[in-house]
């Protein structure tokens, strides 16, 4: 590498170091679904329509502010997934709010005959 080339990779560098001073602090779709109780590729899915605003990265790696997601999606910290459901309830996307539910756990039911994959395997081969 030239100087000249390290000298605008500085410039890149301090530009994007200025800029998420002045706009807060960022983290990963993963960090704020995590944080906020919406649902990754429900997040995915808003950064990619511009519902959201958010900061490309990388080819493939998008950084947003937490606030600017419960913005959108209106939800408390309290219980997130009522929120968003409300939401989605209000523009008529939803008929019914459901809460969070807990399933009892069970016994798999006894299989018979040879797994679907080795018979697979067998038909490629």
């Amino acid at each position: 590498m030239d100087i000249q080339q390290l000298e605008q990779e500085r410039s890149i560098v301090q530009s994007v170091e200025q800029f998420l001073k002045e706009q807060g602090p960022f983290v990963s779709l993963a960090e704020a679904a995590r944080l906020t109780g919406v649902p990754l590729p429900t997040l995915s899915d808003a950064v990619r329509h511009g519902r959201v605003p958010a900061v490309q990265v990388q080819p493939r790696r998008w950084l947003v502010r937490v606030s600017a997601v419960r913005s959108y999606f209106n939800s408390d910290e309290d219980n997130p997934h009522l929120a968003l459901q409300q939401r989605l309830m209000a523009e008529g996307l939803l008929t019914e709010i459901k809460l969070e539910q807990h399933f009892e756990p069970f016994e798999p039911v006894p299989f018979k005959g040879r797994p679907v994959s080795e018979i697979l395997i067998e038909e490629r081969r």
